[in-house]
């Protein structure tokens, strides 16, 4: 009967949990640079998106390579972002994307570079059925 009772809740809390996440980003990252591009947690929302990621993202892409991976939000079934920075060098690109739900422009993204980086930011797909969208970042 424990057993039970402790399975049950199990399934209650698992199920709570994912109606409480957010829509899925996929997130493809290209390093367009001459050297490795290393991934790099500085911020709140930089740690929150390396937690939220499915796989890890790659510590290190190297030049001419891409990393792909899931982000998914457990904030609330109505938002979800990613947030990330890559550096290569003196070179740095943070990325952000994100969707409010019932925002006049649901989906966002942007992309700023410093050092001398050339960054941009894509998405590069929408399901409007259940709001998961593609991103492609790319460093060069």
């Amino acid at each position: 009967m424990k057993l039970t009772s402790l399975a049950l809740a199990a399934a209650t809390l698992l199920f709570i949990a994912d109606a409480n996440a957010g829509p899925p980003v996929t997130v493809v990252f290209k390093n367009n640079a001459t050297t490795n591009a290393n991934y790099t947690i500085i911020s709140n929302n930089e740690a929150a998106t390396f937690v939220n990621a499915s796989p890890k993202p790659s510590p290190v892409v190297a030049p001419g390579a891409s990393d792909t991976y899931v982000v998914v939000s457990q904030i609330s079934p109505l938002v979800n972002f990613a947030s990330l920075r890559y550096r290569s060098g003196i070179k740095e690109c943070q990325f952000y994307t994100s969707y409010v739900s019932g925002a006049s422009t649901p989906w966002n993204s942007t992309a700023s570079g410093s050092g001398g980086a050339v960054c941009s930011s894509r998405i590069t797909a929408i399901n409007l059925a259940t709001s998961a969208w593609t991103v492609e970042f790319t460093m060069r």
